[in-house]
């Protein structure tokens, strides 16, 4: 069994979005959000309710929904808490495909085509920052994954500005990175995150939070690792007085 391209319904892409909806007066429980845990995947959730707590800057995630009903229902959710979405439907590719074709165990591979018939079958960016539009966004996923590409889409993440240019200058060819070097303006190394982390004395929580909320390249200076633990424990603290189980949340992450 073989997994199956991705049907598009659309010859031609269609791209859809979902503006904020938030009112003061109303309280949203912000683990609504894993009621969708069949189709958004754990790490899809977890950064909507860092962007939604103004914690994360922006995210993207596949969804797969059965029905049009209830993938509305989702993206209503997500505007009453405060966030817009750009959806891309039908997407060129989806991670999930790439995933299914390293297995070749059937009944993964049954579970994947499962989900690539789906009738609801998109990519969507969230964010709070209503600086971004629709149009920021069809010709972010229509580049060449060149430097300008890299730092537009790590900004929209929110990844600080030292840990995009550490792996923008890894992207670049050796000839430009010996230019660079020469001129005495190479950026700082990537760091070896599990060589760090054994290497340090956080905690085991410490080092197990940081792998959760930090799936970015961090620059090799040693503010660069204190900066990302602090932050990723600060999220940890907020999502848990809000009542969401994160060890449960780290259990089904894939490091």
């Amino acid at each position: 069994m073989k997994v199956r391209k991705l049907l598009k319904k659309d010859k031609k892409q269609k791209w859809v979005e979902s503006k904020s909806t938030a009112n003061n007066l109303e309280k949203i429980d912000l683990k609504k959000v894993d009621d969708y845990d069949e189709e958004v995947n754990v790490y899809g959730r977890l950064h909507i309710m860092l962007v939604a707590l103004d914690m994360k800057e922006g995210s993207d995630f596949e969804v797969f929904f059965k029905t049009k009903k209830r993938f509305n229902e989702f993206k209503d959710l997500l505007n009453k808490l405060g966030i817009d979405c750009y959806i891309k439907y039908d997407p060129d590719t989806t991670s999930l495909e790439n995933f299914g074709t390293l297995y070749e165990d059937n009944e993964v591979i049954k579970r994947v085509n499962e989900k690539l018939d789906r009738e609801v079958v998109a990519r969507v960016f969230i964010t709070k920052n209503d600086s971004y539009d629709q149009k920021f966004f069809i010709n972010l996923v229509s580049m060449r994954k060149n430097e300008k590409y890299h730092r537009l889409y790590g900004e929209f993440l929110g990844y600080p500005k030292k840990d995009i240019e550490t792996f923008v200058y890894q992207q670049k060819p050796r000839w430009k990175q010996k230019i660079i070097q020469i001129k005495g303006e190479e950026p700082s190394k990537p760091l070896n995150i599990d060589k760090a982390l054994k290497d340090s004395n956080f905690t085991e929580k410490e080092k197990e939070t940081l792998k959760a909320f930090n799936s970015h390249i961090l620059c090799g200076e040693k503010e660069c690792l204190q900066r990302a633990v602090e932050k990723s424990m600060e999220k940890r603290r907020k999502l848990e007085e809000l009542g969401v189980d994160v060890d449960q949340k780290i259990e089904n992450l894939v490091f």
